[in-house]
């Protein structure tokens, strides 16, 4: 633990007092991190962000990516089990894609707002375009703008 705060100290300047070791130690201990994995988030947290950070955002990010991992040696290990699998799950991602969210659709409220372009000005995002968060990277995020000129856009072309 001492190694991953003197870690994030480089990036913040923390220092790796007792008391905070003890803290980071029995959530480490809780979440049963490695040292390599809370070392590789603290890098992958400072990659997106300039925010403070705390054990449970090294919880976080250690869960999502052994998330992946998982997901990929799932992945792999039915690509060898059924060769078709991946072209089957792509073609159904594609038919579910054009039947429920096409942006060709005016009639579907699209989930992101995409029929439309994003009046926020710090965004801008383009019609088609996902929103972009202005201080860090969230998935799926769409500014209540976007939504509001989404729902407008969907009553005028009913």
């Amino acid at each position: 633990i001492v190694d991953v705060l003197d870690g994030a100290g480089e990036f913040d300047h923390r220092k790796a007092s007792d008391g905070r070791v003890k803290a980071w130690l029995s959530v480490a201990l809780e979440a049963r991190w490695t040292r390599h994995e809370a070392m590789a988030a603290v890098i992958v947290h400072y990659t997106s962000t300039s925010d403070w950070i705390m054990p449970s955002h090294v919880t976080v990010i250690i869960r999502a990516v052994r998330q992946d991992r998982s997901m990929r040696e799932t992945a792999e290990r039915e690509s060898v089990v059924n060769p078709d699998a991946a072209a089957r799950v792509r073609r159904m991602c594609a038919e579910f894609g054009e039947r429920n969210y096409s942006m060709s659709d005016d009639t579907v409220i699209h989930p992101r707002g995409l029929h439309v372009d994003c009046p926020n000005t710090v965004c801008g995002a383009k019609r088609g375009d996902p929103c972009k968060h202005p201080t860090r990277r969230v998935t799926g995020f769409v500014h209540p703008s976007r939504q509001d000129a989404e729902q407008k856009y969907i009553q005028e072309h009913k």
